[in-house]
């Protein structure tokens, strides 16, 4: 693996991981509000988002 490699894969985590904070503020905020629905619909998305990444964790 190259340092460009090693770079590109580093960058796509921290992108992945600040938009998983954005589905927990989201989440967290419907759930503040008790649309607790909404809530498990973006539960659901982010563990898609997971899944479809998971070979970058």
């Amino acid at each position: 693996m190259s340092l460009n490699d090693k770079v590109d894969g580093y960058k796509l985590k921290k992108e992945l991981v600040e938009e998983l904070d954005v589905y927990k503020s989201i989440i967290l905020k419907k759930l503040d509000i008790d649309d607790f629905k909404s809530a498990l619909v973006k539960i659901g998305s982010a563990l898609i988002l997971i899944k479809e990444h998971q070979n970058y964790f």
